[in-house]
Formats: structure tokens, C-alpha cells, sequence
């Protein structure tokens, strides 16, 4: 019989929980790009990048608007 060392599970535990964040991330990406007017959303603000129609500001700016 195969026994697991106690460095192997916590590498274990640790690897789940890395791969399960990679695949909460992509889920919800898939969820995001699933949704018609968060990409209408994201379209949108491409497109006011390239026409130059957006300005640069701080996290603590965004408070002040």
C-alpha cells in the first residue's frame, strides 16, 4: 500500500487550489464574453481608445469624478 507523505498533500491541496482559480477565471471570462452588453460595453470603450476619445487617470481620481 501507497502512502502520501504530508509535503505531497499540502502540494496537492495547493495545486487544486491553483487550478481551480485558473478555471474560476475562465469561467468567467467565458461568462463575460457570453453577455451581449458587457461586449457592446467593451466594444465601446475600444473604440473610444482608438479615436482617442478616453483620458488616463488614477484609482484615486476615479473617486473625484
Amino acid at each position: 500500500m501507497e502512502t502520501i507523505t504530508k509535503p505531497q498533500q499540502a502540494n496537492l491541496y495547493n495545486d487544486f487550489f491553483k487550478e481551480k482559480k485558473e478555471l474560476e477565471s475562465t469561467l468567467a471570462t467565458l461568462e463575460l464574453l457570453n453577455d451581449k452588453k458587457s461586449l457592446d460595453s467593451i466594444r465601446k470603450g475600444v473604440n473610444e481608445i482608438k479615436n482617442g476619445d478616453s483620458v488616463k487617470i488614477s484609482f484615486d481620481e476615479i473617486d473625484n469624478l
